[in-house]
Formats: structure tokens, C-alpha cells, sequence
């Protein structure tokens, strides 16, 4: 499975708010430049995620974008349902009870097993969990005078 760039452009985008929770909003600007993110593209993915309830947008001479819940209560699987939908794993379970291969399809149900098992796995992974894995290569998180 591959996964688009939109969901690693997101979880990076929202690596960054996390690490700013709390504190005050972060510029799409900074994001852009801090992860490498074309300006364009980050401005529909935040406009999907706010829709989705996982950012909001602060407006004003210091706004930007902040998360809307505390980075422990947003999880993998709330991201990747947003960026990729709720079918993942292959194509044939867009369709699901209505599939017509449904009945005789081998793979069916085992497909729908694995993509159960692996949003189960996902929503264990909260960012949070991604900011601490992330310390020791950034060093702790930033304190108030380096929020941009």
C-alpha cells in the first residue's frame, strides 16, 4: 500500500502544530517553509483537515492555524480517513456490501480483516506519540520565545 502525498504532507503539517499546541497559531508560512511544503497545497489540506474538525483556523495579524484537540486525542487513522477516505486497501472495498464480486471474491473479506486491523492499529498512534518519537532528533519542544 502506498499512501499519497497528501496524508505525509498532512501528518508533517500537523507535526508542526503539535509541537506549537497550546502556545499560539503557526503561519501556513512557516509550515510551508519548516516541512517543505508547496504554500498552495498546504492551504487545501489545512482547508480539509479544519473541515474535518482536526485544525482551526485563527484569523488576524497573528493567526494561522492551531489543532482543534490536544495532539494525545488526534490519532493516524483520524488523519488518513481524511486524506485517503475509508477504503484503503484496495479499490474493490469502495464498493463494500454492495461489491458484485462480493459473494465468490476470495480476497473479500480477508481484505476488509487487514484494512480493519490496520486502521485499529493506526488510531493507537496519536501525535503525540510522533512528537515523542521525534524529541531526539529535534531536542525538546520548543519553548514560548521560539514559537514563530
Amino acid at each position: 500500500m502506498l499512501l499519497s502525498t497528501r496524508t505525509s504532507y498532512s501528518i508533517r503539517a500537523l507535526y508542526e502544530l503539535a509541537k506549537y499546541y497550546g502556545k499560539k497559531p503557526i503561519s501556513i508560512s512557516y509550515i510551508s517553509e519548516k516541512e517543505q511544503i508547496p504554500e498552495t497545497y498546504l492551504e487545501q489540506l489545512l482547508f480539509m483537515l479544519k473541515g474535518a474538525g482536526i485544525v482551526s483556523g485563527v484569523r488576524g495579524i497573528n493567526g494561522g492555524y492551531v489543532l482543534s484537540r490536544s495532539p494525545e486525542e488526534i490519532n493516524l487513522t483520524d488523519i488518513l480517513k481524511v486524506t485517503e477516505g475509508d477504503n484503503i486497501i484496495s479499490k474493490c472495498l469502495m464498493t463494500g456490501d454492495t461489491c458484485p464480486a462480493r459473494e465468490f471474491c476470495p480476497a473479500h473479506d480477508l481484505l476488509i480483516g487487514i484494512q480493519d486491523d490496520f486502521f485499529k492499529y493506526l488510531s493507537t498512534i496519536s501525535l503525540q506519540d510522533i512528537l515523542e518519537n521525534n524529541k531526539s532528533k529535534e531536542g525538546d519542544l520548543p519553548v514560548e520565545k521560539d514559537i514563530p
